[in-house]
């Protein structure tokens, strides 16, 4: 079955490749400012770190719902940033989201396997439902 969304496969790949990296690079942007205390990071920071550790993985794995939790996490981070610490949106955020919006459309544009179902007796040897 076709994508519902025309994105030739290189570029999906790409663009999962791309939000990917930009998550982990955001990973490590934030292990920084934790370590030195800027925008108000702390500890807590840790566990910001590897949730964006986590979703790049799913993203890399081609995982629409990673690949979307991910755009959604980092509006989320920005919106808190701009009402805590003041941090106006930049440049860069915007690019991060655009990254990241890319690498959730090239996601859900990546054929999906279908489960083949075989018709019969199932596999455990009973009698199929009848």
């Amino acid at each position: 079955m076709p994508s519902a969304i025309p994105i030739p496969e290189h570029h999906a790949r790409m663009y999962i490749k791309v939000a990917a990296g930009v998550a982990v690079f955001s990973a490590v942007l934030t292990a920084i400012a934790m370590g030195k205390g800027l925008f108000g990071a702390n500890r807590w920071a840790l566990i910001d770190v590897a949730i964006l550790l986590g979703l790049a993985y799913g993203v890399f794995r081609g995982s629409v719902a990673s690949a979307i939790t991910l755009f959604g996490y980092h509006v989320a981070n920005r919106v808190y940033l701009y009402q805590t610490a003041g941090v106006k949106p930049s440049t860069s955020a915007f690019m991060y989201g655009a990254m990241y919006l890319l690498g959730a459309l090239g996601a859900a544009s990546l054929p999906r396997p279908t489960k083949v179902v075989p018709d019969g007796p199932s596999a455990s040897g009973g009698q199929a439902n009848q």
